[in-house]
């Protein structure tokens, strides 16, 4: 007997499992009226051309930055045809030539992902611009990644603040993330068509935790499966987490599967606790309560607040690299740290870095 036929769950508390993921885009913003007013006025503009003022967005993770950006891009392609929206995580696409490669490819002028001069790139954008009115819109997400790898990858935001100077392009250009202090390692001819407008997304209250949480409840789960107060636990949890509202919808999401996989009838307040001791939330404020080795320490200290390669950090540390490697890999289990692979003409290359 196959192992996943004779394994009988009920799934009578979940009713639609995606308005947990993090990607969910819910119908209403909840308690980001004055955020979202503020970026849609900066925007409006591109309906008749113009240029919007740059915008950077800062807050702690979890606060719905992106989400926020995605509405509005939604709600945007609706109002107008004039604009061409493309956002780009950094930290999956960090360098300046796999960014162009999206703007581009974003306003459906493709290109390979190799072997395409960044002028050619520059040159179809401003041929679709020209030919079809429209103007690209471009969200770099966790853009301080951009900043802390390769000095020459801070070109990309001058690319885009000057693409009407140098092609003829206007623009315009939307920056996320969790460090607004990254504006401080920018160069200084960047900095002030950068930061043109600065806005803050403040952690979540509890209050404002258990109003999300129950329209994410009311769709997600079925009537009579949960009650105020395991409501009230998750957004408590959350806010404790410093205001993040994707902890709290997680720890709820759990619960229900949790509850489910004990052919439960509801989601009980033992689900929650049990999970609540069992989730690790890893952030720089309680790194120093995880319990490191004296080595795996010194692997931390060495990685420092700043993205390095494996390289790089192989010749900080006076170990071999197959010992560097075996801690890279209990500190990632761990949570500590976040590793991922660029790809360079040398070839791909291994890039850790501190999680926040």
């Amino acid at each position: 007997m196959n192992l996943f036929k004779n394994t009988s769950v009920q799934n009578n508390i979940i009713r639609n499992e995606e308005v947990f993921y993090p990607d969910y885009l819910p119908e209403e913003m909840l308690h980001r009226e004055k955020e979202l007013r503020e970026i849609v006025f900066n925007l409006k503009g591109v309906e008749n051309k113009n240029r919007p003022p740059s915008i950077v967005i800062h807050g702690p993770p979890g606060t719905g930055k992106t989400s926020v950006i995605r509405y509005i891009i939604k709600e945007l392609k609706e109002y107008t045809r004039r604009v061409a929206p493309v956002l780009v995580n950094c930290w999956n696409t960090p360098n300046r030539y796999g960014i162009l490669n999206k703007i581009t490819n974003g306003m459906d002028a493709f290109v390979p992902q190799t072997g395409v001069a960044i002028e050619d790139m520059f040159n179809r954008i401003k041929k679709v611009s020209q030919e079809e009115g429209k103007i690209p819109l471009v969200v770099l997400d966790e853009a301080d990644v951009i900043v802390k790898n390769k000095e020459e990858n801070q070109a990309i935001f001058y690319d885009i603040l000057r693409l009407r100077e140098t092609h003829g392009v206007t623009a315009g250009l939307v920056v996320i993330t969790n460090d607004v202090s990254f504006l401080l390692r920018i160069d200084r001819r960047i900095k002030s068509s950068l930061a043109q407008s600065v806005i803050e997304f403040k952690p979540y209250g509890p209050q404002e935790l258990k109003s999300i949480l129950k329209e994410r409840a009311k769709i997600g789960l079925f009537q009579g499966t949960y009650d105020d107060e395991i409501v009230g636990v998750c957004a408590a949890f959350g806010a404790k987490n410093n205001g993040d509202a994707r902890i709290a919808i997680n720890l709820m999401w759990l619960a229900a599967k949790e509850a489910e996989k004990n052919n439960q009838s509801k989601i009980e307040l033992e689900n929650l606790e049990n999970l609540k001791k069992n989730v690790k939330i890893i952030t720089q404020e309680n790194l120093e309560n995880i319990k490191l080795t004296e080595e795996e320490r010194r692997v931390v200290d060495a990685i420092g607040e700043e993205e390095i390669s494996s390289s790089d950090l192989y010749k900080k540390l006076d170990m071999s690299e197959r010992t560097v490697r075996h801690y890279l890999l209990k500190l990632e289990e761990l949570g500590v740290i976040e590793v991922r692979m660029e790809s360079f003409e040398s070839g791909r290359v291994k890039m850790i870095r501190r999680k926040r």
